[in-house]
């Protein structure tokens, strides 16, 4: 929280959203809170799913899901992340 600092917003919905529009990137997020460190990475994503697009409308409606998940594990009830 800095006053230079801009608002990220909903970071699941974001990283959902990126996808969509440009589904060729291999994003990374990584989160780091009190309790470690997890790495999003959209490059391992797509070796599981195989031919499944990772723009697929329930590909995203997962990430959206474990992205939240991940947020309120390492970012608390209100998603915010240390870094």
């Amino acid at each position: 929280s800095n006053i230079d600092r801009l608002p990220l917003g909903n970071i699941a919905e974001t990283m959902s959203l990126l996808i969509l529009s440009d589904p060729d990137i291999d994003y990374s997020l990584t989160l780091l809170g009190t309790e470690g460190e997890e790495v999003f990475d959209l490059a391992e994503i797509r070796k599981t799913l195989e031919d499944v697009p990772v723009n697929d409308p329930t590909v995203l409606e997962w990430i959206t899901g474990y992205l939240e998940q991940k947020m309120t594990l390492f970012g608390g009830a209100l998603n915010e992340i240390i870094s």
